[in-house]
Order: C-alpha cells, then sequence, then structure tokens
C-alpha cells in the first residue's frame, strides 16, 4: 500500500514547466515582422499569426538548432500565438521594462549558478544568443503576470481542501477499462462506458456493483484480481501502479469519495472511475500551504490559457509550409 505522508516538499505538477512553456517552446527569434492587413501569407513567409509574419528565413534559422523545419515553424507560430493574446490582455511582452527583464535573468542565472551552471553555458549548449534569451523570459514574465491576475486567494481558500489535495493529498481509486481495439472503436468503447456508468448511477451499494463490474467487464487484465483497485496515488499518478494521467486528474478533481460523472478517456479506451478514498495530511493548512496551492492553480490556469490560445487563435499557413501532422505534438 502507498504509505500515508504528512506534508512535504513540494513542485507544481508540471508547473514551473508550464510557466516557462513559452520559453521552452524555443521561439526565441526576434518577434516577427509585422504584416499589412490585405496580406495572406508574404511570399518570403511560412505563416501568419494575426498581423506578425513568420518569415521562412526565422524558421530555417530555428531549424539550425537541432529541430526539423516543421518543429521549427510549431515552435514559432506557438510563441507568437502567446504574444498576440498576451497583447490583447494588456500584458504586451514588449511593455515589460528593463529593470523587470534584468531581475528575471538574475534570478535565472542564481538559479542555474545554485545548480553548477552558468546562462551563458546553457545558451552555448543550445546555440541561443543572450537577446534571444530575454526576449522569450519577456514572454514567460508576461504570462506569469496574467495568469496571477487571475488566480485569487479568495478562491483558493473557498476550494482549499480539493486544491490541497492535489498539491500533498492522495487519492485511492478504483477503475473498470473499456478498451479500444480491434473489434471495437472509439464510438462505440464510448457508449459501452456511458452505459456501464448508468448501470452504477443507482447502485445501492457502489463499492460493491463497481468491484464486480470490474471483475466481469473489465478490459484490464488485474480487474478479475484486483477488482479494478489502483491503490493509492497522488497528484502525479505516483504510487504502487501509474494510473492514466486523464484518471489521476479526474480522480483529482473530484476531490472526495464517489463515482467520477464520466467516462475518463485514456490511451486504451474509456475507464470507469471509483474515487474510494483521499487523504490529507493533518498539518496541511491554508497557513502552512496557501503558497503551494497558489502555485499550482498558476501552472494549471496557466495550461489552461495557452491550451486555449493554440486551439482558438487563427494562424495562416502557406501552401508548402512545413508542418508537424496532427496527434504527434
Amino acid at each position: 500500500m502507498f504509505p500515508r505522508r504528512g506534508l512535504r516538499a513540494w513542485r507544481p505538477a508540471g508547473g514551473g514547466a508550464l510557466l516557462c512553456a513559452c520559453v521552452l517552446l524555443a521561439g526565441l527569434g526576434a518577434p516577427p515582422r509585422a504584416a499589412h492587413a490585405e496580406d495572406a501569407v508574404p511570399a518570403d513567409a511560412y505563416a501568419v499569426v494575426g498581423s506578425a509574419v513568420i518569415a521562412r528565413s526565422a524558421v530555417e534559422a530555428e531549424a539550425k538548432h537541432g529541430s526539423s523545419p516543421a518543429v521549427a515553424l510549431q515552435r514559432l507560430v506557438e510563441l507568437e500565438v502567446l504574444r498576440v493574446n498576451l497583447r490583447r490582455r494588456g500584458h504586451d511582452p514588449a511593455a515589460l521594462s528593463e529593470e523587470t527583464v534584468r531581475k528575471e535573468l538574475d534570478k535565472t542565472e542564481r538559479l542555474l549558478a545554485s545548480r553548477g551552471r552558468s546562462l551563458e553555458a546553457v545558451l552555448a549548449a543550445g546555440g541561443r544568443t543572450r537577446s534571444e534569451f530575454e526576449d522569450a523570459l519577456r514572454v514567460r514574465v508576461a504570462l506569469q503576470r496574467l495568469v496571477s491576475e487571475r488566480v485569487r486567494d479568495e478562491d483558493l481558500r473557498a476550494d482549499f481542501p480539493r486544491r490541497a489535495l492535489r498539491v500533498v493529498g492522495e487519492v485511492r481509486a478504483a477503475h473498470v477499462l473499456v478498451a479500444i481495439d480491434a473489434g471495437r472503436g472509439e464510438a462505440e468503447a464510448r457508449a459501452e462506458a456511458e452505459r456501464l456508468l448508468a448501470s452504477l448511477r443507482d447502485a445501492e451499494d457502489l463499492g460493491a456493483a463497481f468491484a464486480r463490474l470490474a471483475r466481469e467487464r473489465s478490459d484490464d487484465p488485474f480487474g478479475p484480481i484486483t477488482d479494478g483497485d489502483l491503490d493509492w496515488f497522488d497528484g502525479r499518478g505516483r504510487g504502487l501502479f501509474r494510473p492514466p494521467h486523464a484518471l489521476v486528474e479526474a480522480a483529482f478533481a473530484l476531490g472526495a469519495p464517489g463515482l467520477v460523472p464520466e467516462p475518463v478517456r485514456g490511451p486504451r479506451g474509456y475507464h470507469l472511475v471509483r474515487v474510494v478514498a483521499v487523504h490529507l495530511p493533518a498539518d496541511a493548512t491554508p497557513e502552512a500551504l496557501l503558497p503551494a496551492v497558489r502555485a499550482d492553480a498558476e501552472a494549471r490556469e496557466a495550461a489552461a490559457l495557452v491550451e486555449e490560445w493554440l486551439r482558438s487563435t487563427e494562424v495562416r499557413y502557406a501552401p508548402d509550409a512545413p508542418r508537424v501532422p496532427d496527434g504527434s505534438r
């Protein structure tokens, strides 16, 4: 059984990386030049995001850092999408003061120094310049400021137990897998999962009904042995087993014993998920944990914003633009 723990050292689950995603997207070049409103995609460009043109020469330069032209273009487009949307929301990265950028650079250099590295060495290893890094740093700082405004302490306190559970708590869950395979496609698996879920909603004894379903109907080969039990795991899915990320997210979103109300899509198919129990350390108080809960909430808000912007922002591509195939991002 996964051990019960008290308040532990915490890092956001992908949070630091999420807030630094704009740096890791590695656009890192000078901002693309502005396009005229009547332009479609100029002959010397591969893409237009908003009014900004991503030149073919910029993609070629980015690809020299070791990526394919398709990946290089994707990175440049994604970074420009962040710039466009940040400007729309009053957080133009270019408007940040030099003092602000210098302070963030100092933080970065101190962090690297604490790990025995230098910014110059890191940039040289990636073939980047300091000015390129500063340009991407501006995007990261602007995103952090926007997210910080959107995440309010009063909201975090009002939902503290569930949010703290994600950070330092653990969940015990069980699942029933409805697999997608050669004999059952996406639509059929979803329909079967919904039918099985409906049969559980009115069960007098949810635990017994769920265990029986796991033994008799789950496509998880361990279902008949474990009754679908996944044991305890934390907000990163660490435990005796490694449940799919979507299942972990659904269990922690529920945050209390009960049935996750919708089938959860995972790599192998659809999961019915029952949260059996939750554990939050007694010392996980708002006074002790609010900074960590805020960091986690900001990371999730940043990820949600970036996902929304990438989905909703219009990008126009040249017919011969190198593209990353759908589903391989």
